[in-house]
């Protein structure tokens, strides 16, 4: 999670599944218990009442038209609501980057300028050192910004029988080669897995 803290989503997660649950069991007691809904009728008949009353006091008029500031209020802070919503809605999930920094550049840098490198080099990178293994069927490569620092989500789909160790070994091979070409290191997280191509294969077992 790139434009939130984790912390503060998780809080606003708590905060809205307490409002929900609370809603939710408000609802259900209600409905089926009967001191309670007239008690929520009573309550409901004074809200009413006082809003229709406090509505009709605070008024103004606009080409002759009369509207209520509680009115317009309630429908700013409504629009408000939905915009914060929205914006936390769609930064969920982000940090994705396709390309990286291989330099510091800025002000507090002596180098001007700042060199990247787009995602589809590194892959392509990668899968030229690996190309003649035996075990890794395919590659795909991710790469996230995590604290204003770059970082590569390796997935090497590996044959029925493959051995992990040597998977390991050349992917290892891999990542110093890239180091190498790119000149600095990050962090980078390596996943073994299967797809379509590696299940209807296998890995030989027996070297010929």
């Amino acid at each position: 999670m790139k434009k939130l803290p984790r912390a503060l989503n998780r809080i606003l997660l708590f905060v809205f599944g307490l409002l929900f649950l609370a809603t939710g069991a408000a609802l259900v007691g209600v409905t089926t218990y009967a001191p309670l809904r007239e008690l929520a009728f009573k309550y409901r008949s004074r809200l009413d009442s006082g809003y229709a009353s406090l509505a009709q006091q605070a008024t103004f008029q606009v080409s002759g038209y009369q509207f209520s500031w509680v009115q317009v209020g309630l429908i700013a802070v409504a629009i408000i609501v939905a915009l914060l919503l929205i914006t936390w809605i769609f930064s969920q999930g982000g940090g994705k980057i396709r390309s990286l920094a291989l330099n510091a550049a800025g002000k507090d840098s002596e180098k001007e300028g700042e060199i990247t490198a787009e995602l589809g080099l590194i892959q392509d990178l990668i899968e030229q050192e690996v190309t003649d293994s035996r075990w890794i069927s395919s590659l795909k490569v991710a790469s996230w910004e995590v604290k204003k620092r770059p970082g590569l989500l390796l997935s090497a789909a590996v044959y029925k029988g493959a051995n992990p160790q040597e998977v390991k070994a050349e992917l290892k091979r891999a990542i110093a080669t890239l180091d190498q070409v790119l000149g600095i290191k990050m962090p980078i997280l390596v996943r073994l897995t299967t797809n379509w191509r590696s299940n209807l294969g296998s890995a030989d077992r027996v070297d010929s």
